[in-house]
């Protein structure tokens, strides 16, 4: 029995590829997986409760997530995985494993680091695999993202996202000084004349 509260890992069968709105079949050779303009991703159970909800990617070329899903769906269906096995499973020497919270955290902050990161005041060692989730809603703000949609996309049924705006980044300050100098003329609507 999966809890209302717990998030269920993707399985390689909560993963469908797209290419001109007709379905790629996840068996499909590698060449034509990469080939695929979209995916969507199922998600079966998460930690607020909600069940059966959809996320969906356009591509963004060969180094994008939906290439990125296709080199894993392929992997695991290449060496014998099915349907069933995890998103993250990989399979070595014909033993299959399951990467760890500790390993994505390394990975990340090895990734932060060949980045140079810090050089623009980002700790390396401070990232962890929470930071992507804080990272995509940082980015669609940046963009100009409406707080509904960051909302929607990251499933939040509350405000609680937008604790992972951090003010310190310097691009949500971009404009603001000049905008704040820009003189505007106004007058105090609230003050009424008074009766002598």
């Amino acid at each position: 029995m999966v809890h209302a509260t717990r998030t269920r890992q993707f399985q390689i069968k909560d993963i469908g590829f797209w290419k001109n709105g007709q379905i790629l079949p996840r068996n499909s050779p590698l060449a034509l997986l990469l080939a695929a303009d979209s995916c969507t991703l199922k998600i079966s159970n998460q930690k607020n409760g909600r069940t059966g909800q959809t996320l969906h990617h356009e591509s963004t070329g060969s180094n994008g997530a939906v290439a990125a899903l296709a080199r894993r769906v392929h992997h695991v269906l290449s060496n014998g995985g099915n349907g069933d096995n995890l998103l993250c499973d990989v399979c070595i020497n014909n033993i299959w494993h399951s990467v760890e919270s500790p390993e994505i955290v390394a990975s990340v902050r090895t990734a932060a680091k060949a980045l140079n990161l810090q050089k623009q005041g980002i700790d390396p060692n401070i990232i962890g695999a929470h930071s992507l989730r804080a990272g995509g809603a940082m980015a669609l703000k940046l963009m100009g993202y409406k707080d509904s949609t960051i909302r929607k996309f990251g499933r939040w049924t509350s405000d609680t996202w937008q604790m992972y705006i951090h003010s310190q980044i310097s691009k949500l300050y971009e404009g603001v000084a000049h905008k704040m100098s820009t003189p505007i003329a106004f007058h105090n609507i609230a003050f009424i004349e008074p009766m002598e």
